[in-house]
This record gives structure tokens, sequence and C-alpha cells, in this order.
């Protein structure tokens, strides 16, 4: 079990990486996305159950679901037809783990060392709030309809740009201690988790502003604006005209 981990986790890191890099919407993008689902629902599972019943550890149980749940949800988002069976069993994954994760993080704060097992628990906490507000987006995707336009490829984008983003973190800074000292003591590890946080930050920035361009149209066609600004109808109208359907292929940038 151990090496299928280690195993998954190099594959997903690597092709994590070439698929973040990777000119969006090219064959090698889309080969490398689905060599990096493969791999993290591998790892994370793998992660899941030696957290469970080889070494017991809550923290890695609560990250390892949460990264299962980003990376199954990304993937869904930019699937050919809705699955809503899925996305009502990943909502519920979704909410669960954050439930999962408050808990522990408030019996972590009750300890001296405020941590679960070295990770602390203002850390757990946060993740935790973050996968309960993506939850709460899948139920309102649930009732309103599935994500369309710029909408749906931002949704794709945080979600699996997050999971590398905890995938590298757990990997060069979480098992910093399984490297030379003399690695560690460069400061080398660092910067791969580096380029992933401003990498996704570009790549969101860029897309919501998409996004938010794209909620602005309709008003030049005479669309309403509701009390807090566009109507969700004419949000939708916008993004369908941006990209109609689910299965539409990611834009190249």
């Amino acid at each position: 079990m151990l090496w299928i981990h280690i195993t998954a986790g190099l594959a997903g890191l690597l092709f994590g990486f070439i698929a973040l890099y990777a000119r969006k919407g090219l064959r090698v993008h889309v080969a490398a996305g689905r060599v990096f689902v493969v791999a993290m629902a591998a790892l994370t599972v793998s992660a899941v159950l030696l957290a469970a019943f080889v070494s017991p550890h809550p923290g890695n149980i609560l990250m390892g679901f949460i990264t299962l749940y980003l990376v199954a949800t990304a993937w869904l988002t930019v699937r050919p037809a809705p699955q809503r069976r899925a996305d009502i069993a990943l909502a519920a994954l979704g909410f669960g783990t954050g439930v999962y994760g408050l808990l522990i993080s408030l019996a972590g704060f009750q300890t001296p060392s405020r941590a679960i097992e070295g990770i602390p628990a203002v850390m757990t906490l946060a993740f935790s709030v973050i996968v309960l507000l993506a939850a709460s987006g899948d139920l309102r995707l649930l009732r309103g309809g599935q994500a369309e336009g710029p909408g749906r490829i931002l949704r794709h984008l945080w979600r699996m740009g997050f999971a590398l983003w905890i995938a590298t973190l757990s990997f060069f800074i979480g098992q910093a201690d399984e490297f030379p000292a003399e690695v560690r003591q460069t400061g080398v590890l660092v910067l791969p988790v580096l380029a992933v946080t401003v990498t996704l930050l570009f790549w969101v920035v860029r897309q919501s502003w998409r996004v938010l361009r794209s909620s602005r149209r309709p008003l030049a066609a005479g669309g309403s604006r509701g009390a807090g600004g566009l109507s969700g109808q004419g949000l939708v109208h916008a993004e369908n005209r941006s990209l109609a359907g689910r299965g539409a292929p990611m834009p190249r940038e």
C-alpha cells in the first residue's frame, strides 16, 4: 500500500505540473490531466487507508478526503454530460469531510500544542471551511443547473489547481525530513510550492475577470440588474453565450 501511495504521488505531481503549465485545451493538457486524476485518486485513497488502519492520523484522513473531493468535482465539471448522482454523492462527501474536519479541529484546539499529530488545528480548520464552501457551491449547482461558460472553467481550474497545491505542499514541505539535510538547508523545497501558488493565483484571477466580464454583457443588451448586481438569469445567459454546454472543450490560451 505504501509503494502504491508513493508511486501515485510522484505520478500525480509530475503530470499535475505538466497539466498546469501546458497550453490549456491542447492534447497534452487533456492527457496529462487524465493521468493526474487517476494518480490522485490512487494517492488519496491509499493515504486515507494508511492513515486509518496503518498509522492512525486524523489530519491525513481529512486531507486525503479533501483532495479526493476536489479532484473528482473538478473532473466532473468538464465531463461531456452531467452526472447528477455523482454530483450528489460528491457534495455529500464534501459536507461530510468538512464536518469531520471541524470536529478534529475543535479537538486539536483543546490540546496544549493546538495541533493534530503535528498539523496545526488552525490549518485543518481553514481547509474544513474551504471544503464546506465548495460543497455549498455544489448544492447551488444542483438546484440551479450545471456550471457553464467561464464559471465552469473557473470551477475546474481552482479545484484541480488547489488539489495539486495540497499534494505539492504535502510532498515537499510535509515530507521535508525525508530529503537530505543539505537539500533542506538550501530552501529549494519551497520553490515548487511557490510555483504552484503563483500559477494558480494567476489562472484564478484571470478566469475570474472573464467571469466578471461575461456577467456584464447582458446589461449592454438590456439585461436586468437586481439589488446586488446582475441577475442570476443574466449571468446564466452570459455564460451560455461564452461556452454553451458542459461538454465544450477547454479554451486555448
